[in-house]
C-alpha cells in the first residue's frame, strides 16, 4: 500500500486508519506519529508506510537506510509490497549501506520483541545440523518471512559450508560473487563453488564452468570450463549445455577431446556420490541398449554425441554407434561416417568416413552418398581403393547376418 499526500479525511475507523486518512490531508507528521506505535507492535502495514514515509520524505528527513530498515522488518512480518520495496531501494545502495540498514534492523527487532519477526525462525533456530543452518541462511538472505540480513545469511552458509553442505558452499560462494553483503571476491567464489561442484552441486558447476570461461578469480581455461559445463548438463543445468556448445565454437576437436575425457573421468570417480542422468527414461535407454536392443543403441549414441541428459562424449557415442552400427543401423553408420570426417571422438580418418558413408549407402540410406562423394574428392586414389577394400570386407562379413 502507497500514500499520497492530499485529500480530505472522512469519518475515521481504526487507528491504521487514522493514520492513512491524516496522511492523505497532508498532515504526514501526524501519520507518522499514529503509525509509529503500531509499528512497533508488529503492524506490518504501518512498518510498511513509515518505511514509505522514509524513503519519500514525507513527514520526516529523508533517510533510504530507515527506509530500508522499517521495509526490511515489514518484509519479515509477512508484508509482500515491503520485501519488493526493500529489493528495489536496495539497488540504489551501496553494499555497506544495504549492511548498515541491516544491523539497525536487527537491533531494532532485539530492542522490540513485539515487533513480530524474532519469533519467525521458530524450531528451526534450535537446530543445529547442516541442513538446518543452510535453510535458516537461506532465510536471511532472501528475507521472505524473516529479516534479511546478509552477515547472518554468511555465518550459517559458512557453518554449514565446513560440514560439507554443497548447496551452502555454492551460496557462500555465490555472497562472494555477487557481493550479497560481502566484499566482492572472486577467488573466494570459486573456491566454494569448486567444493559444492566437486560434490555434484549442478548449478555450482555451472557457475564454475563459467568462471573459467570468463577468467573470473581462476586463470581463463576453456577447456575446464567446457568439462563443469558439460557435468552441469549432465546433471540437470539446460543452461549449461548452450553455455558448452557455445564453448565448443572456439575449441579445436582436441581441445574438446580433452574436455570430455576430463568430464568422463570426474563422472566415474564420483559415480558413488552423484547420479549420472536425472531425467526419467535415461537409464531404461541404456539398460536396454546393454541388452542388446539396436535402436536404443543407436540412440544412446545420440545421447552422448549432443549431450543430451548425460555428459557429452564423442568416445563413447562413437562406442555405441559402432555396436550398434555392427547390427545394421543405417543411421549408426553413417553418423559413423561424419564422426571420421569431422574427427568427432576419433583421429579424422577419410578412408573409414568413405568406408561408413558407403556401407549406410548400401544398407539404405541414399543420402549417404552424397557425403561419399563428397569424401572422394579428397582423397587420393589409393585411399579410395582402400575405403572400397574395407567396404567389401566389412559386407563379406555382415551378409549372413
Amino acid at each position: 500500500m502507497i500514500f499520497h499526500c492530499g485529500g480530505v479525511s472522512p469519518v475515521l475507523a481504526d487507528p491504521f486508519e487514522d493514520a492513512a486518512w491524516a496522511y492523505e490531508a497532508g498532515n504526514c507528521r501526524a501519520a507518522v506519529t499514529l503509525w509509529r506505535p503500531l509499528a512497533q507492535r508488529g503492524d506490518a502495514r504501518a512498518q510498511l508506510a513509515i518505511g514509505v514515509m522514509y524513503r519519500e520524505g514525507h513527514g520526516v528527513a529523508v533517510g533510504p537506510l530507515r527506509a530500508h530498515m522499517w521495509l526490511n522488518i515489514g518484509g519479515a512480518n509477512g508484508n509482500e509490497r515491503a520485501t519488493e520495496l526493500r529489493d528495489r531501494l536496495a539497488l540504489h545502495l551501496t553494499v555497506a549501506q544495504v549492511l548498515k540498514a541491516q544491523a539497525m534492523a536487527r537491533d531494532w527487532a532485539g530492542a522490540h520483541p513485539r515487533g513480530g519477526v524474532l519469533a519467525r525462525l521458530g524450531a528451526l533456530s534450535a537446530r543445529a545440523d547442516a541442513g538446518s543452518q543452510f535453510k535458516r541462511g537461506a532465510l536471511h538472505d532472501a528475507g521472505k518471512g524473516v529479516l534479511q540480513d546478509f552477515a547472518a545469511a554468511r555465518n550459517l552458509y559458512h557453518a554449514a559450508a565446513l560440514r560439507a553442505h554443497g548447496p551452502a558452499q555454492r551460496s557462500l560462494g555465490l555472497l562472494y560473487r555477487r557481493t550479497r553483503g560481502v566484499a566482492r571476491d572472486d577467488a573466494l567464489a570459486a573456491n566454494w563453488l569448486g567444493k559444492a561442484a566437486e560434490r555434484g552441486d549442478a548449478p555450482a558447476q555451472r557457475l564454475l564452468g563459467e568462471m573459467h570461461m570468463r577468467g573470473e578469480g581462476l586463470a581463463p581455461n576453456p577447456v575446464r570450463a567446457h568439462m563443469w559445463l558439460n557435468l552441469a548438463g549432465a546433471h540437470g543445468e539446460r543452461a549449461a549445455r548452450a553455455q558448452r556448445d557455445l564453448i565448443a565454437k572456439a575449441l579445436s576437436m582436441e581441445q574438446i577431446a580433452t574436455a570430455q575425457q576430463l568430464a568422463r573421468r570426474w563422472l566415474e570417480s564420483h559415480e558413488r556420490t552423484t547420479r549420472l542422468v536425472e531425467v526419467e527414461g535415461v537409464r531404461w535407454r541404456l539398460d536396454r541398449a546393454q541388452k542388446g536392443d539396436v535402436d536404443q543403441m543407436f540412440l544412446v549414441g545420440m545421447m552422448y554425441d549432443i549431450g543430451h541428459d548425460v555428459a557429452q562424449d564423442h568416445t563413447e557415442a562413437l562406442r555405441w554407434y559402432l555396436k550398434a552400427a555392427e547390427q545394421g543401423h543405417v543411421g549408426a553408420q553413417y553418423n559413423l561416417g561424419a564422426a571420421y570426417y569431422l574427427g568427432y571422438g576419433v583421429p579424422q580418418n577419410y578412408v573409414e568416413a568413405h568406408k561408413w558413408f558407403s556401407i549406410a549407402n548400401v544398407t539404405g540410406l541414399e543420402r549417404a552418398i552424397v557425403n561419399r562423394d563428397i569424401m572422394t574428392k579428397l582423397m587420393t586414389s589409393d585411399q579410395i581403393a582402400e575405403a572400397q577394400d574395407l567396404k567389401r570386407d566389412w559386407m563379406a562379413r555382415h551378409q549372413t547376418r
